[in-house]
């Protein structure tokens, strides 16, 4: 059963969750409202790439987060709380072997299994963040996504109604721990635990800047650490484009 300060709304069919979330946001639509849609015809995720899914096959779904006492710094932090929110939900729902890839990932092993996007809307009075996430429940796309599905590694049906229930629960227990400094960095520690990027070999790109080295940790911030010859570099965001085993 989900916290009863959500407000969730069920589209049939919808441009996309996040870019009409943030409309009602700047209307003044309140901490907690959820859209969740079985179709989105404008669906994007990272770098505006975009996604399309036949009705029904996944999960796709939008949060609005009011946070006052959080700083804004925190704020950019919030995609990798939403993305270890759903990933405990997944571990409730006894589905094994997912990890988080930075920035905005979650997968087993190679291959994608959702997505999670956090965008600021400029909605006075509070700093508000809109935070859009897409699971493959039944499809993983074409071949060359690499992506993979609930059903491919479960073998049974997920109901995705009970996994949005799941993450929400999950979700409005981290934010009382993103609100307080000593949780702030329990749930850097468990990002960091949970993210399969930790330890390898990364190539990240920042428009025109290309960073290579070893993913060695989070900061404070949860920003991913990465050490080369020039020393540790810290990344707020990236396109992680290569990911090997150190090693390998």
């Amino acid at each position: 059963m989900r916290p009863q300060n959500y407000k969730v709304s069920h589209f049939d069919e919808i441009d996309s969750t996040n870019t009409q979330l943030a409309a009602a946001a700047r209307a003044g639509a309140l901490d907690g409202t959820v859209y969740w849609a079985d179709f989105q015809s404008a669906g994007r995720g990272r770098l505006d790439r975009v996604w399309e899914a036949p009705p029904g096959s996944c999960l796709m779904a939008s949060v609005l987060l009011r946070e006052p006492g959080v700083a804004e710094e925190r704020l950019h932090g919030v995609t990798s709380v939403v993305a270890l929110s759903l990933l405990q939900a997944l571990e409730e729902l006894d589905i094994a072997g997912v990890s988080m890839k930075w920035p905005n990932d979650l997968v087993v092993g190679e291959r994608k299994l959702a997505g999670v996007l956090a965008e600021l809307v400029e909605a006075p009075p509070h700093t508000t963040v809109v935070v859009g996430f897409g699971v493959n429940v039944t499809y993983a796309g074409p071949d060359e996504a690499k992506a993979t599905s609930l059903e491919q590694i479960s073998g049974r049906a997920m109901d995705r109604a009970g996994l949005l229930d799941a993450m929400l629960t999950r979700l409005a227990e981290n934010r009382l721990l993103m609100r307080d400094d000593e949780g702030w960095v329990q749930l850097t520690r468990l990002v960091e635990a949970n993210c399969s990027t930790i330890g390898q070999e990364v190539s990240v790109e920042m428009g025109d800047q290309q960073v290579v080295g070893i993913a060695c940790g989070l900061s404070p911030h949860g920003h991913l650490l990465v050490e080369n010859d020039d020393g540790v570099v810290e990344l707020a965001t990236g396109d992680l484009t290569r990911v090997r085993a150190t090693g390998a």
